[in-house]
């Protein structure tokens, strides 16, 4: 009988998890197929980063952060290594897309963790983590080239091992 319900239990987990995986490739395909985030108001001002990463400038100008920036950059330069037939343009929109999507799954799996700690239902869990991925909120978080994306997925872990603590 235990180990009936601990079938279903994995079950449960491996469906739980493939919809959360299935709603941000969604979201992700419907997003990069819908906006073009070198459009986004804020690009032309945070593209000095990847200027300065490809060693066309010396100095960025700015004082953020580099480590969103340069994660970015990173997936730029390996998604220009397995395809190399994309524009500038093309390459950094998906190259962005992937990477906030990513970050992002990064930081959902840290309010899962959180939400597991504090013993909630997971169907309840799973359910919260699903929807705030369509979130407006989270949507902008996505679509935009700034850092908070990379502060979100810091806070869910952060709130996670504060609770551990």
């Amino acid at each position: 009988m235990l180990s009936v319900k601990k079938m279903i239990n994995n079950y449960e987990n491996i469906t739980y998890k493939s919809i959360i995986l299935f709603s941000s490739y969604l979201s992700f395909i419907l997003f990069y197929l819908s906006y073009d985030i070198t459009l986004s108001p804020d690009f032309e001002k945070y593209v000095k980063y990847f200027d300065y990463y490809n060693s066309d400038s010396t100095k960025t100008g700015l004082e953020q952060g580099n480590y969103y920036f340069f994660l970015s950059y990173v997936f730029t330069i390996i998604i220009q290594y397995f395809n190399n037939n994309l524009t500038i343009n093309e390459l950094i929109n998906f190259s962005l897309h992937l990477s906030n999507n990513l970050i992002y799954l990064i930081g959902i799996f840290g309010f899962y963790k959180l939400l597991v700690l504090k013993k909630f239902n997971k169907f309840s869990s799973f359910l919260i983590l699903v929807i705030s991925i369509f979130l407006p909120a989270a949507i902008i978080l996505r679509l935009t080239f700034k850092p908070e994306v990379f502060v979100f997925a810091l806070l869910g872990w952060f709130l996670y091992f504060i609770e551990k603590f």
